[in-house]
């Protein structure tokens, strides 16, 4: 009885040996076309040393090829996106990770055409062959907090794309490099500042919606720019457009159907619709000294051709609105 003990330990052993053998085999990935490397040219930017969370300074797009890559015939996949430095950490501002250089962000998304479901970092899962058709990168230069240096996030390796079969996570294959030629900070002494984050626009209750020509009140909030030296501005809020409605209407992204968010921009006691993702003057094209406050509003907006088929829900809209000073 003890040898038919010993002898059955030893058996056991070699089966596992076996099955850790095989399993690391099952785990080569290869790719099907070339690894993609893009470095993305010199950026300068000028943020104000007290500029808005969120203000996106710099935007630029890079083409990328296609990418092939396999990890064996039926086998399932996932590759990874993320940033190659440690001080590159989350910030509060969404999608968007720190640098080097204190109050400077970057967000970068690829493929971008799967919009908000491609930021780095992310994952895609496949199985067998795939495929990543030519796409492109983009990177943005967010202010994420007060400046008050100037420097440069340093050129070099910023992110990587790799995959790897699912049952070997740990033997990974890169897809892509995502380097940059460096970004320079200049900080600009303007303040920028709005008088709130967030609007309420009200509650309405569903029967008067319905009426003929009904609409929500017009809130107002203000953009103040304060600047020691001659500046000149321009103003882009950015959004998404409703379907076939007009200038500075935007899509709800709360419950409710067929109610929408329509933005303003006021002069005295006169409301002018404002057109979206659209340059435009800071209040007019003159240049300026000290601080300029503009003021714009938004209201609870219903089309008179689809308000019958309004239904109840939450009425809900984010803008980001990106100030450019010469």
């Amino acid at each position: 009885m003890e040898k038919l003990s010993i002898w059955s330990r030893v058996l056991l052993l070699v089966v596992l040996a076996s099955a850790g053998i095989s399993f690391g085999a099952r785990a080569s990935c290869s790719l099907g076309s070339q690894l993609q490397t893009i470095t993305f040219p010199a950026i300068t930017v000028t943020p104000s040393e007290k500029g808005s969370v969120g203000t996106v300074l710099a935007s630029v797009t890079m083409p990328i090829g296609k990418i092939n890559y396999s990890c064996g015939q039926n086998v399932a996949s996932t590759w990874y996106s993320s940033y190659s430095r440690p001080e590159m950490t989350k910030t509060s501002v969404t999608n968007v990770y720190s640098t080097n250089i204190s109050g400077i962000g970057v967000r970068i998304r690829w493929p971008q055409s799967r919009g908000d479901n491609s930021w780095i970092p992310g994952n895609y899962s496949c199985r067998g062959s795939c495929n990543e058709a030519a796409d492109k990168v983009l990177l943005e230069v967010v202010q994420t907090g007060n400046v008050t240096n100037c420097g440069e996030v340093y050129a070099g390796r910023i992110a990587t794309v790799v995959v790897s079969s699912d049952d070997a996570p740990q033997n990974t294959l890169p897809l892509l490099n995502i380097n940059t030629h460096g970004i320079t900070v200049n900080v600009r002494s303007c303040s920028i500042y709005s008088s709130t984050n967030s609007i309420d626009l009200g509650k309405y209750s569903l029967a008067d919606v319905i009426k003929s020509g009904f609409t929500g009140d017009k809130k107002d909030f203000s953009i103040t720019v304060d600047c020691p030296e001659k500046t000149s501005a321009k103003i882009t809020f950015e959004g998404k457009t409703a379907w076939g409605m007009e200038t500075g209407v935007i899509e709800n992204a709360g419950s409710a159907q067929n109610a929408y968010i329509k933005l303003y921009q006021k002069s005295g006691t006169r409301y002018t619709a404002k057109a979206l993702n659209t340059s435009a003057s800071f209040g007019s094209s003159a240049s300026f000294t000290g601080k300029r406050t503009v003021t714009y509003a938004g209201e609870m907006y219903f089309s008179n051709s689809t308000r019958p088929n309004a239904t109840a829900g939450s009425v809900v809209a984010n803008i980001v609105y990106t100030l450019t000073l010469d």
